[in-house]
């Protein structure tokens, strides 16, 4: 039986006697997760105890919340992952607790282990209480209070282990002053080769490599790194601890791709930060959407970046280049790089025409001779195939780009398909 089967069938003995909430508490819920959609996010830490008291402080609202479709995944997948890399006999601080019942089955699960959560919610430690009547064990300490201060219960305590499940990332406090450093009385408490088990929900891996960094200047080595996806929806699942040897990548490269090979999306690189470029073709995005999948590579940059502001000159700072890259596309051991940008016509001295989209190979001069004779083979080639059918390239910016991606593809992987 798999962990998450096994939590699944916990959690339906737990809840097999509560009782759907009346129509109008559901609408308050509902209300809640509004506010919170708006917010982008958790409120400001003074009034998470008000909200969560409102959507987890009786068990028919935190089970209508927790069995959301979404919220339901999270939790199960979640609960399993942390569970699978955890031992027993370990001491675990478990920071935002709600209504305790991960913390209930990870007890069950390691009778030689300590489990002690933090939840700001009195009202949803009073349920976690009562579920633990359900489900006696006696592991599990609930304490209610701010996790940004000791509770003066833990005072000289030591734990092996903290685990966060979309807490720490999501508390505006925390992230505007210190990147969600760990507070400190969390650091002392810890022991010499104490870890960190965390699974994030972030905006952007620009985000996540903060938060990293953040924690790596406390102390701690990145040990393990993934992305586990729930739907549509994606969340990182990291462990950092005080003995391992950091893993040496690209955390915003790392993730992207991670997240192109399991939803099949290009693997987008943006700059700058948090655009999706295909946002930025005013007329045919969907011309490339068919064939962006890994692992074919889009980046995007400044037009005055300096990889491209004394190559292509006259780009308009409005919008991004586009590069697309390829591990297929090479001759004679050099990378082929297909661009896009915008010509910025009010700053071209003599312009007689009005064409400001354009399609070109990023340091095509420095390669051989054999690299440029395709790449002006497949340009004429394509030039002809697409003024035949009479579109021009300012009009169709993406369509030209992908004849070029679907030349390039299919020369170096003769038996693709379009």
């Amino acid at each position: 039986m798999s962990l998450q089967v096994e939590f699944t069938e916990f959690l339906n003995e737990l809840w097999a006697d509560v009782e759907h909430p009346s129509e109008s508490r559901a609408e308050s819920l509902d209300h809640a997760y509004h506010l919170m959609s708006e917010m982008e996010g958790k409120p400001p830490l003074h009034l998470v105890a008000e909200m969560y008291d409102n959507i987890t402080g009786d068990e028919e609202s935190a089970v209508l919340s927790h069995t959301d479709s979404i919220m339901w995944l999270r939790i199960v997948n979640t609960t399993a992952w942390v569970c699978h890399n955890m031992e027993d006999g370990q001491r675990v601080l478990d920071l935002g607790s709600n209504t305790g019942h991960q913390l209930l089955w990870w007890g069950s699960k390691f009778p030689n282990s300590e489990f002690t959560g933090i939840e700001i919610s009195e009202k949803s430690v009073g349920v976690a209480k009562r579920w633990l009547g359900k489900k006696p064990v006696d592991n599990v300490n609930l304490l209610t209070g701010n996790l940004i201060h000791q509770p003066p219960e833990l005072v000289n305590e030591k734990f092996d282990v903290v685990t966060t499940c979309f807490t720490l990332e999501t508390i505006p406090d925390l992230y505007k002053f210190n990147h969600c450093a760990m507070p400190p009385w969390i650091l002392k408490s810890l022991t010499p080769n104490g870890k960190i088990i965390a699974c994030l929900t972030v905006p952007d891996w620009y985000w996540l490599e903060n938060i990293i960094d953040a924690w790596r200047e406390q102390g701690f080595s990145l040990i393990s790194l993934d992305l586990y996806p729930v739907e549509h929806s994606a969340y990182p699942h990291l462990i950092m601890d005080k003995q391992g040897v950091d893993m040496d990548l690209d955390i915003v490269d790392f993730m992207a791709e991670r997240r192109s090979i399991l939803f099949d999306y290009p693997w987008k690189i943006h700059n700058p930060p948090f655009d999706n470029p295909l946002n930025w073709g005013d007329f045919d995005d969907h011309e490339l959407e068919d064939i962006m999948v890994h692992p074919l590579r889009l980046e995007t940059w400044n037009s005055s970046a300096p990889e491209f502001s004394s190559l292509y000159p006259h780009s308009d700072p409005k919008k991004p280049v586009f590069v697309f890259t390829h591990p297929d596309w090479q001759i004679d051991e050099e990378s082929i790089a297909l661009m896009l940008d915008w010509v910025d016509i009010e700053n071209v001295e003599g312009t007689e025409h009005d064409t400001w989209a354009r399609v070109g190979f990023r340091d095509i001069e420095q390669m051989g001779d054999s690299a440029k004779e395709l790449l002006k083979e497949i340009t004429e080639s394509i030039t002809r195939k697409m003024l035949f059918s009479k579109p021009e390239i300012d009009e169709r910016p993406m369509a030209y780009t992908r004849e070029h991606i679907l030349a390039l593809t299919n020369h170096f992987t003769p038996d693709s398909s379009d």
